[in-house]
């Protein structure tokens, strides 16, 4: 389980001589992807092919008045909004962590950038639904629908895969 995208993990784990089959399944993006290990060309992730395979059963869950498109515009005009305030690149939009169901921002500065507490009533006042998190020591910044979250993903895997909470091992990480 893990805030990085599956695209930022796949080379940390073979870069560490891990094998992905070592694992069942790969929490991803702050809990909105769900991934499992796949030797099948045709189920990768991306054109970069990537070994996952997406649960889009998961993304139908989590998608519940998810704005998407309109919360990505909405957010690329406040980050633009904060770069022009400090100035310089406050916070940009990290395209290759982004997905359909994660709008990924990386943070350059941290004090044009305001606290998680203060992101959630902006999108409030704005009807957005969503979860803000930071992670990365604060230099990243992920917004996942309000129904996405590691602990629902691991719930979601019980009771999909009727695996007891006792017997499984999760790890979590950055």
């Amino acid at each position: 389980s893990t805030s990085r995208a599956a695209s930022e993990i796949h080379p940390l784990l073979t870069s560490g001589g891990i094998e992905i089959t070592d694992f069942d399944a790969f929490i991803c993006s702050s809990g909105s992807n769900l991934c499992y290990p796949s030797s099948n060309s045709e189920d990768m992730l991306s054109p970069a092919e990537l070994p996952f395979m997406i649960d889009l059963d998961y993304h139908s869950q989590i998608q519940y008045r998810w704005g998407g498109e309109g919360l990505r515009n909405t957010l690329i005009l406040w980050a633009a909004e904060k770069n022009s305030a400090s100035g310089k690149e406050a916070v940009v939009e990290d395209d290759e962590c982004s997905s359909t169901y994660c709008i990924s921002f990386k943070v350059k500065n941290t004090e044009a950038v305001p606290p998680v507490k203060d992101l959630r009533k902006t999108m409030r006042i704005q009807a957005l639904r969503c979860h803000v998190l930071y992670s990365h020591d604060c230099s990243k910044l992920n917004f996942i629908p309000v129904l996405a979250s590691r602990s629902q993903a691991i719930r979601y895997l019980y009771i999909r895969c009727g695996v007891k909470l006792s017997n499984m091992t999760v790890v979590v990480g950055e």
